[in-house]
C-alpha cells in the first residue's frame, strides 16, 4: 500500500513577497526591523524562494496578525 500523500490531500499556502507585506497586509517594517523581529521570534520567519528571493506564508502572517488582535483585546481594547 503506498502512503504517499496524493497532490489533491497536501496543503497548499500562499507565499507572500516582500512588497505585498505593506499594500496586502499593512506590515510597513524595513529589512533590518524585519530581519530583527524574526530572529527573536516576534515575527514569522521568511521562506528562501531562490538567491535574493523571499516571501513568508501567508497562514503564518495570518495567525501572527490574529496574535496582535488577541493581544490588543487583552490589553483592554483599541487605543
Amino acid at each position: 500500500m503506498n502512503n504517499t500523500p496524493s497532490q489533491d490531500s497536501i496543503p497548499h499556502d500562499r507565499i507572500v513577497s516582500r512588497s505585498e507585506l505593506k499594500p496586502h497586509w499593512g506590515v510597513r517594517f524595513t529589512d533590518v526591523h524585519l530581519r530583527r523581529l524574526e530572529k527573536a521570534g516576534l515575527f514569522p520567519r521568511r521562506v528562501r524562494l531562490g538567491k535574493g528571493t523571499i516571501g513568508w506564508l501567508a497562514s503564518e502572517l495570518d495567525q501572527y496578525l490574529a496574535r496582535l488582535a488577541a493581544a490588543r483585546t487583552a490589553e483592554g481594547g483599541a487605543e
